[in-house]
């Protein structure tokens, strides 16, 4: 439901939103680490649910969407804490997106996460000692997994202090369908066409920037802090939705512009 929420956000349409939530719920890797995953992919859905939330959010704040976007980011960080990081990419485009009204903005997003940071609190009775140590301790454990030894990548071998820096990546492209590693390629490419050609971008238009920054700057930190990692990308499984979104978008530019012919683009997406 929430996936295709954000998909009309984007103005994809009833097909192309309908796209993206088939590619959503029949990925095979995601639908069948669903059946043990206890962590991973209910994070997967309750940072969808935040995501829509803060998308509404930046196209107009209403009481109602912040107080829902302040349960659904403190279920989400409950989860695991990496949520905060595009969450904050989110705040930062809504502070920052004119400069008038800057303050008022700044103090809808404070007293947004105070709300939250108490919904958080009551929950994880872990941290009512010391909250602000509690949240560096989550911190820490997420970007320093414990030791396991050695990870296999291909035909190599790697200790989990030092895996490459393409780690995730690889494996992302390795374990999901060639539709969708091909799809979301191409959709960035059309994504990033868009931004730099257009003058004046609508409110699609900024939510699809905002949600390409997030993705990209998450593999940026990824690539650049190497946190241990073993289970292929299973501790980035939150990534999958905007995976699903740029293949819906790649799916529709190859559709529409004509140099593919769409009798090829049906054949590869039904293929």
């Amino acid at each position: 439901i929430f996936v295709y929420r954000i998909a009309k956000k984007l103005k994809y349409g009833f097909w192309y939103s309908l796209l993206v939530v088939l590619l959503f719920i029949s990925c095979p890797r995601i639908l069948a680490d669903a059946f043990y995953n206890v962590k991973d992919s209910v994070f997967l859905s309750l940072f969808v649910m935040m995501l829509y939330d803060s998308i509404c959010v930046m196209e107009k704040f209403r009481l109602r969407s912040a107080a829902r976007l302040a349960v659904s980011a403190a279920f989400c960080l409950n989860t695991r804490i990496v949520g905060a990081f595009p969450l904050g990419i989110t705040c930062i485009f809504y502070i920052c997106r004119q400069r008038d009204g800057i303050w008022k903005r700044m103090a809808q997003v404070t007293g947004t996460g105070a709300v939250s940071a108490l919904i958080y609190m009551l929950m994880t009775p872990a941290s009512w000692g010391n909250f602000l140590d509690y949240i560096g301790h989550a911190v820490r454990v997420f970007s320093n997994y414990q030791h396991i030894g050695y990870v296999a990548l291909g035909q190599r071998i790697y200790p989990d202090t030092n895996l490459p820096w393409y780690y995730t990546v690889f494996c992302i492209f390795a374990t999901v369908p060639l539709l969708y590693s091909v799809g979301s390629v191409t959709g960035i490419f059309a994504a990033l066409k868009e931004l730099t050609g257009k003058k004046s971008p609508g409110q699609p238009d900024l939510i699809q920037t905002m949600l390409l920054v997030q993705f990209l700057s998450v593999l940026l930190y990824d690539a650049c802090m190497r946190p241990i990692k073993y289970n292929m990308w299973r501790h980035f499984y939150f990534l999958f939705i905007y995976l699903a979104l740029f293949t819906a978008k790649g799916i529709r530019y190859a559709w529409e512009t004509g140099r593919i012919r769409r009798f090829a683009v049906g054949a590869g997406v039904c293929g």
